[in-house]
C-alpha cells in the first residue's frame, strides 16, 4: 500500500518531487514525457511542436528501462530534428512568396519599382535570420530532452524492484 501511494505521489508531484517521496523501491516507473517546445508564425497561424515519450509507459525490469531510455535520448533527436526541418520548411515556404506579397501589397507603379528589392531582400534575411535563432532553440532543447531522460532514468533506475 506504502508503494502504491508513494507511485502515485510520484505522478500527482512530478519527477522533480521524487526526491522528497520515500520508498522502498518502485515495481515499475516511466520515464516520463518532454515537450520539445513549439515554433509558430507572429499570428500562431500554425503551430509546429511535438513530445518525447509517455508517462503511461511503465517499465518493470532494468534493462526494459535502460532501452527505453536509450530509445527516447534518441527520440530527442530524430523528433526535434523534424521539427526543426517541419518549421524551416514553413519558413522556406514563406520566403518564397515574398515577392507575391510584395506585389499584392504595393501597387504605386512609380514608387513601389524603386523598393521592390531591396525590401523583398530585406525581408528574407529576416527569415533566414529566424530560421537561424529557431535551429538554435530546437538543439538547445533537443540536448535538454536527453538530459531530462538521463537524469530521470538515474534518479528512477536505484528504486525499481525488478
Amino acid at each position: 500500500m506504502k508503494t502504491l501511494i508513494t507511485t502515485l505521489l510520484g505522478f500527482v508531484l512530478g519527477i522533480g518531487m521524487l526526491p522528497h517521496v520515500h520508498a522502498d523501491c518502485f515495481k515499475s516507473v516511466s520515464l516520463g514525457e518532454y515537450p520539445l517546445g513549439e515554433w509558430s508564425d507572429a499570428g500562431r497561424t500554425w503551430v509546429v511542436s511535438d513530445t518525447v515519450g509517455s508517462f503511461s509507459d511503465a517499465i518493470t525490469t532494468q534493462a526494459a528501462l535502460v532501452e527505453n531510455k536509450n530509445k527516447l535520448i534518441a527520440q530527442c533527436s530524430t523528433k526535434g530534428n523534424a521539427v526543426i526541418a517541419a518549421v524551416e520548411q514553413r519558413l522556406n515556404d514563406r520566403k518564397a512568396g515574398i515577392g507575391a506579397e510584395f506585389d499584392a501589397w504595393c501597387t504605386d507603379s512609380l514608387f513601389c519599382p524603386m523598393i521592390r528589392d531591396i525590401t523583398i531582400q530585406s525581408r528574407e534575411q529576416e527569415i533566414n535570420r529566424e530560421i537561424s535563432r529557431m535551429r538554435s532553440w530546437y538543439k538547445f532543447s533537443i540536448e535538454k530532452c536527453g538530459d531530462h531522460f538521463n537524469y530521470t532514468f538515474n534518479t528512477l533506475s536505484p528504486r525499481l524492484c525488478g
